[in-house]
């Protein structure tokens, strides 16, 4: 482990998490990064070609999202919200998509180095946008579900107490 990177160890003190986290280890801004550059794209191409067949599973997923925020289960809640864009992944059919938002689902440290529990407050903000990406993917609304998602994805990180300035520049959703 101490080769890899994994620990840190000091001689007649112990085993210690390392200051940084190894080089070829994602941080949780980077999973967030990512997403925050793939998620908007994934969902415009989705809701180019949305089905009413996707519905149910993304309703499955968002109900699930939904139960994870009530028992204020961080962890289980970042689970569930990039597993709703791995399914973007899988249902816009382009496989290297849902390989990247696979590994961002995949990444355990997303949430789990968080130990604040997140305001009730922003718990309602995330859910609510996150609501709205459901709807926009509904209706068909390409234009405006890439902005939704990328607004979810920073309110996702402000849940998870990653600054939104770490994510990218709050401008916009790209062209």
């Amino acid at each position: 482990m101490r080769d890899r990177g994994m620990i840190e160890v000091r001689p007649r003190s112990g085993s210690y998490e390392p200051a940084t986290p190894p080089r070829d280890q994602p941080r949780a801004v980077d999973a967030l990064a990512a997403l925050d550059l793939v998620g908007p794209e994934v969902a415009r191409l989705v809701a180019t070609a949305f089905r009413d067949e996707y519905v149910e599973r993304l309703e499955e997923i968002t109900s699930e999202l939904s139960r994870a925020l009530l028992h204020r289960d961080a962890g289980e809640a970042g689970r569930q919200f990039t597993g709703f864009y791995a399914e973007l992944g899988r249902l816009a059919g382009n496989p290297y998509l849902h390989r990247v938002l696979t590994a961002i689902e995949a990444d355990e440290g997303l949430v789990t180095n968080s130990s604040r529990v997140p305001q009730q407050r922003a718990v309602e903000a995330f859910f609510t946008q996150h609501v709205d990406v459901l709807q926009a993917l509904r209706r068909g609304d390409s234009r405006r579900v890439g902005k939704l998602a990328q607004r979810c994805i920073r309110a996702f990180a402000n849940l998870v107490h990653v600054t939104p300035t770490s994510v990218g520049p709050a401008s916009g959703a790209g062209p």
